[in-house]
């Protein structure tokens, strides 16, 4: 059995780290999903925590957590170069939320996370108990319905995690998702879906055309939701769960 949690730290350790920057739509997405200031946010895989860093300079109370420690020290060197307060938690979310104590929090957020889950109905309970009753849970995550997702696996199985060892990739993406896989395993942990946005359209090279045809990522967006590469889900909480009545003998 592959231990997740001591691979990624050794693929973190034999990685050349390369600068990163926060994609600006990401940081205004959240923005407007927290109006106000001092929100509780939780980034769980935060990495170098730069959107946690980006929304602590807003105003927010962010936690950034992470399986890595070497992300969690790189995110506080961030957060004390920017002269913001932030928290780093070092955590397995699919063993435990000990290390969160009692906290909840307005809005979690799963970055391209869900799918390294082995356990992910495990993972997803836990998650469940760091949301606030009327707080969100946002989910990024790889499309798995899309055609070109099936190219993408077979011939650049490393693309997206260019920071690791491609000794070590093959054991990470363990799950997949597309709109309807991912809902049906929120309704069973307790979450609905209140919103899905297509957000890349990279492997049909829409992004080549969009300078010359401004509206054509928005265009495809509405038509063919189902050919992104990545989808963002907005959720909630939809009521207390009783699991083992949901398990069919």
């Amino acid at each position: 059995m592959v231990n997740l949690c001591s691979d990624y730290e050794k693929a973190y350790e034999a990685a050349e780290v390369l600068p990163q920057q926060t994609d600006r739509r990401e940081v205004e997405f959240f923005a407007n999903i927290v109006e106000g200031q001092n929100k509780k946010i939780l980034d769980i895989g935060c990495a170098e925590g730069e959107l946690v860093v980006e929304l602590a300079k807003r105003g927010h109370d962010v936690t950034g957590a992470e399986i890595s420690s070497g992300f969690l020290n790189q995110t506080m060197q961030l957060a004390n170069k920017h002269g913001v307060q932030v928290r780093a938690v070092h955590a397995d979310i699919e063993k435990s939320i000990e290390p969160f104590g009692n906290a909840k929090y307005d809005l979690v957020y799963l970055n391209d996370i869900i799918e390294h889950f082995r356990n992910p109905v495990s993972a997803l309970c836990n998650v469940r108990g760091l949301v606030d009753d009327n707080g969100v849970l946002i989910i990024h995550t790889p499309n798995c319905a899309t055609p070109a997702r099936t190219k993408w696996y077979f011939f650049h199985p490393h693309a997206r995690l260019n920071y690791f060892d491609p000794n070590i990739l093959g054991d990470f993406h363990v799950s997949t998702y597309d709109q309807m896989t991912l809902e049906k395993t929120l309704n069973f942990v307790g979450f609905k879906i209140d919103r899905m946005i297509p957000t890349r359209f990279t492997s049909l090279g829409v992004h080549r055309l969009a300078p010359i045809i401004k509206s054509l990522p928005e265009i495809v967006a509405k038509i063919f939701p189902h050919l992104a590469d990545t989808l963002l889900f907005v959720c909630s909480k939809c009521g207390p769960i009783d699991l083992a009545k949901q398990i069919e003998f």
